[in-house]
């Protein structure tokens, strides 16, 4: 139920083309929120658009309007609604919004441009965007799972050990050994794009480089595996 809440987000997040950061930020809002109130079916989609509205008015200087909440949810929910939910999510959290994030992380490791590295940005976002879908990447920490998706698009365009993927470790700290778990589990997240299809579709487009196709089609494991024996 929550990987097919958030896949809508993205939807929403897509069609208002806000920024990558307040898709991040809403997801981690609604999990924080979801983790405090047990909420019915019915209402599960009210905690994501509100979620997504709060994180907008966190990051976004022009925000969606509450005309926009109800022509996405098919006027499920009286505009009221909405502000009601919006009070009770902020009273929720205390009013504490920020927090890390992988996006945050990708964009440090991603400073050092170095072999196809805007294909791999790219890349790497998709990765971020599948893991936000599933519950067990919530083990690792945001600065692990940016690092693995960094270091696994590079590994991705290049099959021989190469430079710009021991340069994306190095960057962030991390050893390409303890990258290696977060690299699978993204790797098999992505091999399944049935369970992501607003997120496939998005990412393969021209203007992000066909990133999900080109990933789908990529023989990464076997690097993997290479690199798990050194």
């Amino acid at each position: 139920m929550r990987a097919t809440l958030v896949d809508w987000i993205v939807q929403v997040h897509d069609r208002f083309r806000l920024l990558p950061e307040t898709l991040f930020l809403s997801v981690q809002l609604m999990d924080r929120f979801l983790g405090q109130h047990r909420v019915a079916i019915p209402k599960l989609q009210l905690v994501g658009i509100t979620s997504l509205w709060v994180a907008s008015k966190y990051e976004e200087i022009q925000v969606p309007t509450l005309a926009h909440l109800d022509y996405m949810c098919d006027g499920t929910y009286p505009p009221s609604e909405f502000v009601k939910a919006e009070s009770f999510l902020l009273m929720t959290l205390r009013y504490e919004l920020g927090g890390p994030n992988p996006l945050l992380y990708l964009r440090r490791i991603a400073r050092a441009d170095v072999g196809d590295a805007r294909r791999a940005r790219h890349m790497a976002k998709y990765y971020l965007e599948v893991a936000l879908m599933h519950l067990t990447m919530l083990q690792w920490r945001p600065s692990r799972i940016a690092a693995a998706a960094m270091w696994l698009a590079y590994r991705a365009l290049s099959t021989a050990p190469a430079t710009p993927s021991m340069l994306a470790s190095t960057l962030s700290g991390y050893r390409e050994v303890d990258l290696l778990p977060v690299a699978e589990a993204l790797f098999d997240l992505v091999r399944q794009p049935e369970q992501h299809p607003a997120i496939y579709a998005k990412f393969s487009t021209q203007s992000r480089w066909y990133a999900a196709p080109w990933m789908k089609q990529c023989g990464v494991r076997n690097v993997l595996a290479t690199v798990q024996k050194q």
